[in-house]
């Protein structure tokens, strides 16, 4: 995978491409971040972040920022880490990014979660992560703010969490499906509804069901979650 980028590089670099070089830069930093050769990862991301700000391209600037991130969270330095994101998330507003958004509020809320057990925080983000994936159609992304949610849940148990969420506002788009969580038939109205079935019937009633907690659900009206009974 290494010689791939390697030879990417030189290919851009010879045709003077530099928005490409900055990419192809960031990839290769994210294998050798993967392979724990930090040193190196930042080296290349360095070369990008520097390519990035020559030519003002504010996006890859934002992947630097947010991979530089990433590197120091692999190295157990998790203040510094969280700063970067940050840093990445306010250029990724600027610029209307919303897949590197969701990114960056996934990366926020775990953060939270891990470092500082600010459950509520982490839960805001981790949302928000959701929401914004859901929007623009990013599956990976909000199966791993979902992941990371159910962490939460894990963490503090069913009444916290409920508690939690009922307090959080939301900015949300036209609609989104919080149905991962389901995983078996939910009965309501005497009636049973499988996985399918419940989306539509809690359309009707302007909320989304986030799933596996048979009562935990997401009122779009109001834009916070609450407890239907």
């Amino acid at each position: 995978a290494i010689n791939i980028h390697i030879d990417n590089i030189k290919i851009a670099n010879e045709n003077g491409i530099k928005i490409s070089l900055c990419l192809f830069y960031i990839n290769l930093s994210n294998v050798l971040r993967r392979q724990k050769k930090f040193d190196e990862s930042i080296e290349k991301l360095n070369i990008a972040y520097e390519l990035s700000k020559e030519i003002g391209d504010k996006e890859s600037i934002a992947s630097c920022l947010n991979s530089f991130g990433l590197v120091l969270n692999d190295q157990g330095k998790k203040s510094e880490s969280f700063q970067y994101y940050l840093d990445s998330l306010k250029v990724r507003e600027e610029i209307g990014d919303n897949r590197g958004i969701a990114v960056c509020y996934n990366n926020i809320g775990v953060y939270y979660l891990s470092e500082k057990k600010d459950y509520k925080l982490s839960l805001q983000y981790l949302f928000k992560s959701v929401s914004m994936s859901n929007k623009i159609g990013i599956k990976n992304a909000e199966k791993t703010a979902f992941d990371w949610i159910k962490s939460v849940f894990s963490e503090i148990g069913k009444t916290e969490f409920i508690q939690l969420s009922e307090s959080i506002k939301f900015e949300l788009g036209d609609k989104i499906k919080l149905t991962d969580f389901m995983n078996e038939p939910i009965q309501r109205d005497h009636k049973k509804y499988n996985r399918n079935d419940i989306i539509n019937v809690v359309y009707e009633n302007g909320t989304i069901s986030s799933g596996k907690y048979k009562k935990f659900l997401l009122d779009i009206n109001n834009e916070k979650c609450k407890i239907i009974e």
